[in-house]
């Protein structure tokens, strides 16, 4: 396999990484609660399917109805993209839900429990191998912290490492993993793997002249040049943009 380098396709990320990232790279996105990482994942999924990539999206921290909406307000033809096996939903939230009966969403093909990080493993795996899927698409875990719950950092971080090796290396696809850092759990976590990743970029909030700002910053990546500098940004009802 030749080493590919893509890119994410939103502007913001494109600026700061400006020769793309190597596909079979593993990233954290890592950050407080309500600076933008899910919006850019969601943005980054529309991406991937206008390209006709598939899209693995493991949720967590939300239900996958709540998803499948939050693509469609973002002009992602969902229900077009389920029908042509492009949108896989692994759905990480509804075992909590008693007497569940069948799946939540039409776009959820597993259930998952982050209490078995193995299960977790294992279903993704599958379901990448029964269709097929080498070298395109791209991965998207939203969030690490549920496992962070049950789990100390060892077991969370042999999750890590073990994704990193079974999907983005050996499989070829794109590997993004959010991780919430309000807690000091999630900070010392995002220390105790931060050797372990391909890429990390936080994307945070900042305080200035009493205005709260979002940016985004390259911490490391391997394999490409790219840009240190924090770059800032609005979110929008069509997605972000730069604030120039």
């Amino acid at each position: 396999m030749g080493f590919e380098k893509i890119n994410f396709g939103i502007d913001i990320l494109d600026e700061v990484l400006p020769e793309g990232i190597p596909r079979t790279s593993f990233i954290m996105f890592s950050g407080h609660e309500g600076s933008g990482k899910t919006i850019l994942t969601i943005l980054i999924a529309k991406q991937f399917l206008l390209r006709k990539e598939p899209v693995i999206y493991v949720v967590f921290d939300d239900d996958p109805n709540s998803l499948t909406n939050f693509l469609q307000s973002q002009g992602v033809e969902v229900y077009s993209y389920i029908s042509e096996r492009l949108l896989l939903v692994v759905d990480g939230f509804s075992f909590r839900i008693k007497d569940k009966k069948g799946r939540m969403h039409i776009a959820v093909l597993e259930d998952v429990d982050p209490m078995n990080p193995e299960q977790v493993l294992h279903t993704i795996i599958q379901l990448i191998d029964r269709f097929e899927i080498r070298n395109r698409g791209v991965l998207i875990i939203d969030s690490l912290n549920e496992f962070l719950s049950y789990h100390g950092y060892a077991k969370v971080g042999e999750f890590v490492k073990n994704i990193r090796a079974n999907i983005s290396k050996y499989r070829g696809i794109l590997t993004i993993a959010v991780l919430h850092t309000s807690s000091k759990k999630a900070k010392r976590f995002k220390s105790f793997v931060a050797h372990v990743v391909d890429g990390l970029i936080q994307i945070d909030k900042m305080c200035k002249d009493n205005e709260v700002l979002r940016y985004v910053i390259v911490k490391r990546m391997k394999g490409v040049r790219h840009r240190t500098e924090k770059v800032l940004f609005n979110i929008t009802q069509h997605g972000v943009e730069k604030v120039v």
